[in-house]
């Protein structure tokens, strides 16, 4: 609050904070008798809340990079030292410019399912499958793509099991969005329903507060 009071950001537009600050300040707005009294006594306007502020386009991530940006140098000019607080992978926007790392291989054994991630290389994509299988490609917001194998017949949920696991271990599971042309995939999904082609991209962003 006194981030936002400093350059007077009462239409939440300019500071994101970090989740878990965030959240503390959701249970302070639902006090509103309280919290009205609150805004006026320290910058004599109302802080209001943004709930379109965790939209998950391209457009609204690349913006949440920039008022990260803002906040990080806000914090330090108010109270004279870096902030350490932890915004996941929020500050890394979309991009398409970002040069994936060489891939790793790996298993994540699920039961008899297993989901393996390619080297990303034609000799690797070229390898031959089982009948019943499927290369899936996962893209994340940072602009790193991964390769996995599964079954057409096996739930996705394994899929998002394995990345959380590999590429976002410090992430709540479900604070993560795995998109297809947009759309959201439910974990009981399989790619058989989904009908993907072989190599098909999945999208995955991490869902950051709204104000």
């Amino acid at each position: 609050m006194s981030l936002k009071a400093k350059i007077r950001d009462f239409d939440a537009e300019l500071l994101l904070l970090p989740f878990v600050i965030d959240e503390t300040w959701h249970r302070h707005i639902l006090y509103t008798k309280n919290y009205t009294q609150y805004c006026f006594e320290l910058c004599g306007a109302y802080v209001h809340h943004d709930p379109d502020g965790a939209t998950m386009d391209r457009e609204s991530v690349e913006k949440r990079s920039v008022r990260i940006a803002k906040t990080v140098s806000v914090d330090e000019d108010v109270f004279g030292e870096s902030c350490n607080w932890d915004y996941g992978d929020a500050t890394l926007t979309t991009t398409s410019s970002v040069t994936p790392p060489p891939h790793t291989q790996i298993e994540a054994e699920q039961g008899d399912v297993e989901v393996k991630e390619g080297e990303g290389d034609e000799k690797k994509k070229k390898k031959k499958k089982k009948g019943d299988e499927i290369t899936i490609r996962t893209k994340y917001q940072t602009g790193i793509e991964t390769f996995w194998t599964m079954k057409k017949t096996s739930k996705i949920e394994i899929l998002f099991i394995a990345f959380v696991k590999k590429r976002c271990p410090t992430i709540y599971f479900n604070l993560l969005h795995f998109c297809l042309e947009g759309e959201r995939i439910g974990p009981d999904e399989t790619p058989l329903v989904l009908e993907l082609e072989d190599q098909e991209e999945i999208n995955v962003l991490s869902e950051q507060g709204g104000c």
